[in-house]
C-alpha cells in the first residue's frame, strides 16, 4: 500500500496496542503520516471515514457538494436531524473530530480535479463512475510517488470494490490467471464463490 513514507515516529503503545497487534508497527508509522481523501459522504464513506480518524492518520480530507437530505440518515449515522440542507461532506467535520482530536479533518471545496490529489497518499471514492475512476485511477498510479486508489460502492446487500494497487499494468489477472482489463477489473463483484455454495449444499 502507498501510504505514507513510513518515517521513524514513536507510537504511544499504551493508546495504540489494539491497533499495534492488527497493523504491525510499520503499517501504524505509515498511517501516521498519511493524508487521506475521501469523496462522497454517504453512509460506506462515513465508515471509512470513521475507522480513518481512529486509526490516526495524519489528515482526513472530505469531499461532496451534496446537500444532506433526510433519507441519508438511514445510512450516514454521522449525519443528526439538524444537518438536513447543510452540506454533506461540512455536516460531518464535528462529529469525526470528536473521534480522535489528533487527526485533522477538514474539506476540499470546488470542482473536483486531479491536480490537488498530489497532496495525499491515498484517495478514497464511492461517488464516481467507471469510465471517470479510470481517468483517477491512471493519474494516481503514474503519479510519483504512485497514489492509493480506492473505489467502493454498496447497492442494498451487493458490494464492489477496486483497489489499485498494482505495480504495473500489465498485469491484471484473476486467481485462475484470466488476463483482465481495467474496465473488467473495476466492474468485478465481491461475491461467495459458487464452489463455497455447492460445497455446502448437502448440509442444507
Amino acid at each position: 500500500m502507498t501510504l505514507g513514507s513510513g518515517n521513524q515516529q514513536d507510537i504511544d503503545e499504551d493508546l495504540h496496542s489494539h491497533q499495534l497487534a492488527v497493523y504491525g508497527r510499520e503499517t501504524m508509522r505509515r498511517l501516521f503520516v498519511s493524508n487521506v481523501l475521501i469523496s462522497g459522504m454517504n453512509g460506506l464513506d462515513a465508515e471509512n471515514a470513521k475507522n480513518l480518524v481512529l486509526a490516526g492518520v495524519t489528515s482526513v480530507t472530505l469531499y461532496d457538494e451534496g446537500m444532506v437530505e433526510l433519507w441519508d440518515l438511514s445510512s450516514n449515522f454521522v449525519f443528526t436531524e439538524q444537518d438536513v440542507g447543510k452540506n454533506r461532506a461540512l455536516a460531518c467535520i464535528q462529529n469525526l473530530q470528536e473521534l480522535n482530536n489528533s487527526v485533522v479533518i477538514s474539506t476540499l471545496t470546488g470542482p473536483f480535479k486531479k491536480e490537488p490529489l498530489s497532496d495525499f497518499q491515498a484517495i478514497v471514492f464511492t461517488d464516481l463512475s467507471i469510465d471517470k475512476a479510470i481517468v483517477f485511477d491512471d493519474y494516481c498510479h503514474i503519479h510519483q510517488p504512485p497514489i492509493t486508489f480506492s473505489k467502493s460502492e454498496v447497492r442494498g446487500l451487493f458490494n464492489s470494490v477496486f483497489c489499485g494497487l498494482f505495480a504495473t499494468r500489465g498485469g491484471l489477472s484473476t486467481t485462475r490467471g484470466d488476463s483482465l482489463s481495467k474496465q473488467e477489473a473495476i466492474l468485478i463483484r465481491l461475491r461467495p464463490h459458487q464452489d463455497h455454495y455447492s460445497s455446502k449444499q448437502n448440509h442444507y
